[in-house]
């Protein structure tokens, strides 16, 4: 397991434009000292009480090896997976979930992993997680054009070839779907950030990307078959991606 810890910042830009469309912002708290697990000082918190919770249960060695973590505003979240692990993990779990509980076990901080798997007295038993699901993301069923394919038939437009969307073509399947070029964010101090796309089809995206990948992934599908994408807010995307690059193995959990 990689496990990685970051402080929050609030975020001084500005977003020029808006969408007339756009999920409304929710009233803001009182202003508090820190952002920490007591806090409901980002804009995200208001949308974690309403995702749903539920329990996996993972083999110990999984969660040493193959899993991907991260510290953001007083939650550990998961960042991804080994690409060997597709086939037990794509759509068990997804990037941007949120970890509640270990072994029954509170989870506030990376911190606690250590004595929590050390407490856990067979080794060959799978671990109880408790998950909330997504509290941050949404997910969009697109069909991908029966036609004349590209990226601006489907809909798309990605910001410098990377998973992050910068428009969204009318009257394109990305646009009926219902996907905006603008969402709410996870911090204080925008309006509106962009999305970005952190899986299709259960499998994550490589966060580092610049070579479309997401368009990549898409070519390999059928003309007129369903793809499910997951969004998230750039700026909660940014802050788990600039922890990354601390990690010496990453290359080991970025999917092709």
């Amino acid at each position: 397991m990689s496990l990685i810890s970051s402080s929050t910042e609030d975020s001084n830009e500005s977003t020029k434009s808006q969408p007339n469309d756009s999920p409304s912002i929710p009233p803001r708290p009182p202003k508090l000292n820190a952002l920490s697990a007591h806090s409901l000082n980002y804009a995200g918190s208001f949308r974690e009480k309403k995702a749903v919770t539920k329990e996996i249960s993972l083999l110990l060695s999984i969660c040493l090896e193959s899993l991907l973590l991260a510290e953001v505003a007083g939650s550990v979240w998961i960042a991804g997976w080994a690409e060997s692990q597709n086939s037990l993990l794509c759509d068990k779990i997804h990037v941007g979930d949120q970890l509640v509980e270990v072994d029954g076990v509170p989870i506030k901080s990376i911190k606690q992993f250590p004595n929590v798997f050390h407490n856990h007295s067979l080794p060959g038993q799978p671990i109880p997680l408790k998950i909330r699901t997504l509290p941050h993301g949404t997910t969009y069923l697109i069909v991908k054009p029966f036609n004349v394919y590209t990226p601006r038939t489907f809909g798309i437009i990605l910001h410098k070839k990377k998973n992050r969307i910068d428009e969204i073509i009318p009257h394109t399947p990305a646009a009926k779907a219902g996907l905006l070029p603008k969402q709410q964010p996870f911090l204080w101090g925008r309006e509106y950030v962009s999305p970005v796309i952190t899986e299709v089809n259960g499998i994550p995206l490589n966060p580092f990307a610049t070579n479309e990948q997401f368009y990549k992934r898409i070519e390999k599908l059928t003309n007129g078959s369903e793809i499910r994408i997951i969004v998230q807010p750039y700026d909660f995307c940014k802050l788990i991606k600039q922890q990354l690059k601390s990690i010496k193995n990453l290359k080991h959990y970025l999917q092709s």
